[in-house]
This record gives structure tokens, sequence and C-alpha cells, in this order.
């Protein structure tokens, strides 16, 4: 048989049974009601199959008939439960079944009304469960939820205040940057004046105490009889700290007859310097006092210090800041400025002319004063040295290992190889390896750096020292300056450093600390400064006079800013310096890093003025990253990619991938003579001086407006300037100094002037 689909009249709970036939009772599975399936929708009971006409059904008796249930309507249903004080229990009682007498199965009497079902005794638990299953298995829908416009009303208005004060918050706590730079010089001033006040009081010596009072006695004062002509040698008595108060015991009277005269300088009886009154348990004597001596106060007399007597200083645990730059002692000039810069001419090579490498590069340097560009190659190991005037690899040189360490000067390259633990030094005129030495010093090397236009010296980091590169011994940049000085105190994260051109400025920071510094280290000619500033700045790269190019802005030497600053920014890249001259690459910073966005623009830009000379986003090869942190090559960031000579009229791109470089033409002259403003700089620097001769040169300069005049403000004596701007100097024969310092000042018409700083080397006569 078929199931059957019924609802119990009870709890109202759909119900499938099969084999359900006429006049059985069902009973449901959640309230236990027993009831009687309605006949409608059953299956007949199967009757035999005759070839005779069926017999016409016998009319229902009268009782049947009497007593069946009449037949209600929809509208009838409804309008009794409508009528009904309890709706619910009106509608569960329509859906009850009717059973009518005289059905199959059904007991009752056919004459007798059908009694009204015996009434359940009440069970709580069935109860409860028939509560939550009508509140769960309730078959008429439910109404929608009506929406109190009012409440919706006051719901987006109380949104709307909380909005408003979330912008006021939020504009409230923006600090314009002129206005933290403003209150962080203040607070770094103010700092800086409490640590020199500091370390004045610390620098002072102790005031002498001053000498104490008798306490208050019972007893008066006694005469003290005065020493007329006290010895000027014999030093006062020091009065230690009171000791504590003992009670006071008073001594046995002995005759000591009339008062003594004592002469000048007076020896004291045994037992003088003590005082009246001690504890019997010290053991010390108690001696009776002649009459007068005054009374003195519980304490004891310190012997006279002897001669050259110096107290031991006690240092303090966290010993004050010295306020402004570390300065050491006068010390021999170790920077040897070169005394024949390498020749440097426009390139031979054309437009976008492209060398492929063997391998890819993890490590670049100038050498030659920006002729040379070094290109180590680890797989192949070797060097490839780029000569840019000529436009070709000039040279490919072998290196004793693949990690082996690189820097070049002016006309050597230096190599370390850590596992033999030895320096070569290699000419870059006719590539030949000129010497191998032991390194002198201990300790393991992270980097060599060397001013790219100097011949030395060669700065070893990692132990932070530096070596002379004649002889290789090491040379002191002064106590105070070694070690610490170069920025490598720090092992867990070691300072990035790099060198100037002219070898006399090191920068460094310490990448992934915060701060990671803006230090600077200045090499002078017979002393060394050091300065730091607790900021972070990101990359520092120092130009070829020094100028420190940072991705917040310029800075000189002693972290001076130079023009405008911004706020540091992680993804913004440091500025590139040419190899010589005031040019440089600026990177513009692009704060919006999706990747439908255009790369960063590369501009030409020049010291001391902030609009763009030229844009250079589309030379080949640039391939600019969005974020600083992120290297296009193996440890290779932008500034370690890109390489401007002006005086060669090239720029030098090595690819992302790192395994090919393109040289571009690119005269900058011709940039800036198309640009709308006044520039006037220097191209040109001196090579060197000889003793016993007379030492000329002529600044070449650029200017928009002409006129130029130049004007000695610092050099040596007896050195004089032209009308024409040429600088003379007769080099005494017996001068003793290997370098002399000269400033010269250049105007031209427009009222401009430019500082050229140089030092020039002196050399004996050959």
């Amino acid at each position: 048989m078929s199931p059957v689909d019924l609802s119990c009249p009870a709890c109202a709970r759909a119900l499938r049974v099969s084999g359900v036939k006429p006049g059985c009772r069902i009973r449901c599975p959640r309230c236990g009601e027993v009831f009687a399936p309605p006949t409608a929708g059953l299956d007949p009971e199967p009757t035999p199959v005759t070839n005779s006409a069926p017999a016409a059904a016998p009319p229902a008796p009268a009782s049947v008939t009497a007593h069946a249930p009449p037949v209600l309507t929809d509208e009838d249903i409804f309008a009794k439960i409508a009528e009904a004080d309890d709706p619910v229990a009106a509608a569960a009682e329509v859906r009850k079944p009717k059973i009518t007498p005289g059905e199959p199965g059904n007991p009752l009497p056919l004459d007798d009304p059908p009694p009204a079902p015996p009434a359940p005794a009440p069970k709580p638990a069935n109860a409860a469960r028939k509560r939550r299953a009508e509140a769960r298995d309730e078959d008429e829908p439910r109404a929608a939820l009506a929406i109190n416009p009012v409440w919706l009303l006051g719901g987006l208005c109380v949104l709307a205040v909380g909005v408003l004060v979330l912008g006021v918050f939020v504009l409230s706590r923006h600090v314009d940057p002129s206005e933290e730079e403003a209150a962080a010089a203040a607070r770094r001033e103010r700092d800086a004046t409490a640590r020199r006040e500091r370390a004045d009081d610390l620098a002072k010596p102790a005031p002498k105490p001053a000498p104490k009072t008798n306490p208050p006695t019972a007893e008066p004062a006694r005469p003290h009889p005065v020493n007329p002509d006290p010895d000027p040698e014999r030093p006062d008595p020091i009065i230690a700290d009171p000791m504590p108060v003992f009670p006071q015991v008073q001594p046995q009277p002995q005759p000591f007859g009339p008062n003594p005269v004592f002469p000048n300088n007076p020896v004291f009886p045994p037992g003088m310097g003590l005082p009246p009154a001690f504890p019997p348990n010290m053991g010390l004597p108690q001696p009776a006092f002649p009459p007068g001596f005054p009374n003195r106060p519980p304490g004891r007399l310190r012997p006279p210090r002897p001669p050259g007597f110096q107290p031991e200083v006690v240092l303090p645990l966290n010993p004050p800041v010295p306020a402004g730059p570390m300065v050491t002692e006068e010390r021999p000039d170790i920077v040897h400025p070169t005394a024949a810069p390498a020749p440097i001419t426009p390139t031979v090579a054309a437009d976008q002319t492209e060398i492929r490498l063997p391998g890819p590069v993890d490590l670049t340097c100038f050498g030659g004063g920006g002729r040379y560009v070094l290109l180590r190659i680890p797989s192949a190991k070797q060097v490839a040295v780029l000569d840019v005037c000529a436009g070709k690899i000039a040279k490919y040189l072998p290196l004793p290992e693949e990690g082996a360490l690189i820097a070049a000067g002016n006309e050597h390259l230096f190599v370390m190889a850590p596992t033999d633990n030895v320096i070569q030094r290699w000419n870059l005129v006719t590539f030949e390896k000129e010497r191998t030495v032991a390194n002198p010093l201990e300790g393991p090397v992270r980097h060599l750096l060397v001013g790219h236009a100097t011949d030395g010296p060669l700065y070893v980091i990692g132990p932070n020292k530096v070596l002379d590169t004649n002889t290789f011994k090491e040379v002191s940049l002064g106590e105070s300056a070694n070690g610490r000085a170069l920025g490598m105190w720090n092992d867990a994260r070691p300072a990035t450093v790099n060198v100037s051109a002219d070898g006399r400025v090191l920068a460094w920071h310490r990448q992934g600390a915060s701060p990671s510094g803006l230090s600077a280290l200045v090499i002078g000619p017979t002393r060394t400064k050091s300065h730091y500033e607790h900021v972070t700045v990101g990359a520092i790269i120092p130009g070829p006079d020094g100028t420190l190019f940072t991705s917040v802005g310029l800075f000189t030497p002693e972290l001076k800013s130079l023009g405008e600053k911004t706020l540091y920014r992680y993804w913004h890249h440091a500025p590139v310096p040419a190899a010589h001259g005031k040019l440089y690459l600026s990177v513009l910073p692009v704060d919006d890093l999706a990747p439908d966005k255009p790369a960063p623009r590369v501009v030409l830009k020049m010291v001391g003025e902030n609009r763009a000379l030229g844009d250079l986003s589309g030379l080949a090869g640039l391939g600019v990253p969005r974020d600083f942190n992120e290297a296009t090559a193996k440890g290779l960031q932008l500034h370690n990619r890109l390489f401007l000579v002006p005086d060669a009229k090239a720029l030098v791109v090595l690819h992302g991938t790192a395994d090919r470089v393109t040289i571009h033409a690119f005269d900058t002259e011709a940039v800036m003579a198309k640009s709308d403003f006044d520039f006037l700089f220097v191209t040109s620097k001196p090579t060197r001086a000889v003793c016993g001769e007379t030492f000329t040169y002529k600044p070449e300069v650029k200017s928009r407006r002409g006129g130029v005049k130049v004007k000695r403000d610092a050099g040596p004596e007896g050195m004089r300037v032209t009308e024409d701007g040429t600088v003379t100097w007769a080099v005494p024969a017996n001068f003793a100094d290997t370098s002399v310092p000269v400033t010269l000042t250049i105007t031209d018409r427009s009222g401009q002037e430019v500082l050229h700083t140089f030092t020039l080397p002196v050399v004996s006569r050959p």
C-alpha cells in the first residue's frame, strides 16, 4: 500500500504512514496521541472479481445517517474559529477527524451518540514538549516583521553622529609635517641641552665640604691659643663625616699643670687628635685635655694627603651622551687624493648599446673616478671591468672564490678572499695583479670600501678598521672613532656602509631596525668627527663631495638638511648621485602601489634645485621596482644598478635580471640647456701640486647667464686667482703637508654663487 500523509490532531505534526487501513488507530510519536486516520484517501478493500454485475449497495441505516457529523465548509470553519475564545484550540478541534458510528472498527453502537473522548491525564513533560513542537513546527506562515519608520530614522541619526565624531577624532589626530618636525627639533634641542648641562656638572670639581660647626653643648667654649704664624705648606685637617654619637664617658681627671705655651706649628701631645669621649669598649685612650682646650665635635681627623695623591673616580653606570659631534684627537691625514685622475671622455658607444654578461651580477661599484663600473659575477668567479668611455667590457678579472669582496679606487681594484683571508691589489690600467698580502685584521669581513676618486685608504667593514693601500698596515682614525664610529657595534642588525667618491665621508644605516639611524663619519685632514641622528631615513648614499642622499631629502655631512624634507615611507627610493658633480637621479615617490598603476618616474635633478631637468622613465632596462625593499636582482637595490657619468655623457643601466648592461648616450649639458632655470655649477676638479713648481688650475663652470667670476676663500698662503678665474700657486720646495684644503666662491651675472671645495694633493718633485 502507498504511504499516506497525515497530521496529528493534537500537536499538528506531519506524519507519513504506510499500511493504513480503514478502522485502524495511529499513535503520534511526539505527543502520544492516539487517533483514527480519515477514511478519505485510503486504498479501498480489494473486492473479488466476478463476471456478474456488481450488486447495488444497501441503503444506509437510519441510525447511521442520524449520527453522521454535519459537513462544514471553509467559511463555516473560519467563522467558528473567529467566534471562539481560544482560536488555537478551536482550530485544533476543527482539524480533528469525526468518527462516525457504525464504521468498520468503531466499537460504538449505532443508536448511541458518539461519546466525548476521555480527557487524558496532564503530563507536564508532554505539555512542554507540545509547546516546543508548536513553536518549531507551526504550519501557519508567520507575519513579516514590521519596521517602525521612527526606529529606522533614529538609527540613521545615531549612525550619522558616530561617523561625524569619528571624523573629528581623525582630523584632531592629524599633525602637520612642519609642526611635527618643529616639535622634534625642539625635543632634540632640549635633550641636547640637558646632556650638556649634565656633562658640565660632571666635569666640575667636587666642591670642598664646609667645615662642620661644633654642636651646641651646655659647657661653655674655652679659648684656644691662636697660631700667629701658620705654615702654608701644612694642609688643613679634613674633617670626615660625623660618627654616631655615643654616651659621653667622662675621663678621670689627671694633673696636667698650667696651660703650656704652644709654639708655631705645635706638635700635639699623643692622643690629642682623638675625640674627648669614646665608649670604653673601643679600646682607645681617653686623655685629659689641658684647661682651655676647646671641645671638638665627635669625629676623627684625616691625615694629610701625600703629594701627588689622586682620588679614585667612580664612573656612573649610565654615562651621559656628549652633546654635539664626536671629535677625535689630532692625527696625520689618512686619505690619499689621487695624483693622476683617470681620464674621462665622452663614450664612443652607440646609444642603447647592450652588453650581455656570463652570469648574474650581485655586487657593483664605481672605479677610476667614474670611468669604470665593476661588476662581480659569482657564478663565473669573475669581475667584469666595464669601461664607460670605451663602451665595452675592458677585462674579466678572476676571483679567488665566489664570495670574494671587491672595492675600487682611482687606479686599483682590491679583492678580499674571506676563506683564504688574503687581500689582492689589481691595476686598472694594466689589469695585472700587483700584490697579495695576508689580511692583518681579525674578525670576519663583510664589506670593502674605498673612494673611487682616491688612492686610499681601504675601509674594512666588519673589523671596522682602516688599511693603508700601499703598505696594507692599519692606520688609526683616532681612539674614539675606531670600531663604533662605523656603525657596526650591533651584530644582530649589522649596518650597511657607503663611502663618498673623495673617501672622506662614510654613511651607514641598519636596514630592518627602527629607527635605522642617520649616521656619518667625516674624516678631515687631522681630525675625525662622527655625527648621528636617532631617526629613520632609509638607505644613505654619500655623493661625490659628501652630500648625503636619502629618501626623505638631502643632508650635509654634518646632518644639516638641504632643501625640503619629506616623511619617510618604506616604498620610497633613495636618489642616485652621479659619479662626479652636482647632478643626481631622483625617483619621484608614488603612494599608490596598485599593480595596475604605472611604475615610479626617474628624473634628473641638481643639488640645490628641486625642479626636474629631464625625464628618464622610458629608458631600456630601468625596471624601477615599486618598493625600495623589492630587489629586482639578488642583493641589488636601484642605486646599485644605475651609474650616471656626466663627463662621459653616458648612463649605464644594469637590468633587473642582472645579466646584461645597457649604455645610454645621455648628454646632461644638452638636457640642462633645454631647461628653463638658471644653472651654475662646476664640472672640473684639480689634479695635484708639485713642490717647487707653480700650480695652475682653471675651474670649468657651466652657467646659463655667463659672466663667471672666481674668488678664493680658503687656501694655502700665496695662492692667487687671476681675472679670468685661473688659480695659481707657487708651491714651496720644502712644503711639508701632503694635501691642502681649498675653497673657491664662483658667481655669475644672475647673482648666484656656489662653493667649489676640494683637497689639493701635494707631492714631492719626481
